[in-house]
């Protein structure tokens, strides 16, 4: 047997697995099959910077858009490096300068963000009566 068939009879495994997966069961026991995410807290869900909605886990290439809104899926704004507390957005330190960060890039350091939608974010009415708490006369 040479490499070549090592290789198809990977190929086939392969297809099978995903065969399987797609049903997302196993027939035979009725349990969740390789390709299911039921139940199972180890999947991460994906969401999109602007409208919120989940995204699918192949949908982060460069050109790839939300299905929901349109909106660019390879942005740093969808990337689990952005942050607002650090320099350039970004709290990679050797990632190059990104300026249109709801924007395509080319970022080789980008990684689908796993940030529930809102997470971090507060309304203006919440800012304001935090601020008002904290200057109230005595």
């Amino acid at each position: 047997m040479g490499w070549l068939d090592d290789l198809q009879k990977k190929q086939e495994q392969e297809k099978k697995v995903a065969t399987e997966g797609a049903s997302g069961s196993n027939a035979a026991s009725g349990t969740p099959g390789p390709g299911s995410d039921l139940g199972d807290p180890s999947v991460k869900k994906h969401f999109c910077w602007n409208c919120a909605k989940e995204i699918a886990v192949n949908n982060f290439h460069r050109q790839d858009t939300c299905e929901h809104c349109g909106r660019s899926t390879h942005a740093c704004k969808n990337c689990e490096h952005y942050d607002t507390a650090y320099n350039n957005l970004c709290r990679e330190s050797s990632a190059d300068r990104v300026v249109e960060k709801e924007s395509s890039n080319f970022c080789d350091f980008f990684k689908p963000s796993t940030r529930a939608p809102g997470a971090g974010s507060k309304s203006a009415n919440d800012m304001k009566t935090a601020a008002d708490a904290l200057f109230k006369k005595k």
